[in-house]
């Protein structure tokens, strides 16, 4: 499997806090297989008084699935599929949460030349909900 540079775009938006949207840009690498798609790249967290914190982050999207990691500064997985809500732990600076998600759509579409990929999803941690989330990622390989 061959990787490739690749720009990567994410819009999240946190509806019960606020409409607006957060966009972040990383560059990163791309690679796919015949029904998998690879993204890797690192975050800097900034911290109030302190350095920013690194996680390195991997993206794997199929067709009705997608699964976010983070090793670092945050370390957790995320899994995202319509069949199934997800648990796990989200471990952060301040401490380990209990993680529960619950996907409410999920669309992935493949061109040539993009990846484009939407998900709205319900975030609860130690039993407590957060919020309703949408991310859009969008994918460019070089």
């Amino acid at each position: 499997m061959k990787s490739q540079n690749a720009t990567i775009m994410i819009r999240t938006t946190q509806h019960d806090i606020s409409e607006e949207a957060v966009l972040s840009r990383y560059s990163g690498k791309y690679a796919a297989t015949p029904d998998t798609h690879l993204i890797t790249y690192q975050e800097y967290l900034d911290v109030e008084n302190a350095m920013p914190l690194k996680c390195s982050s991997l993206i794997k999207i199929q067709k009705d699935y997608i699964s976010i990691s983070k090793k670092g500064a945050i370390t957790t997985e995320m899994q995202f599929s319509l069949e199934k809500d997800f648990q796990g732990p989200y471990q952060t600076p301040l401490g380990t949460f209990q993680m529960n998600l619950h996907t409410e759509s999920l669309a992935s579409s493949f061109y040539p030349d993009k990846i484009s990929t939407e998900l709205i999803y319900f975030l609860c941690l130690n039993n407590c909900p957060i919020s309703k989330y949408t991310i859009q990622i969008e994918i460019h390989p070089d």
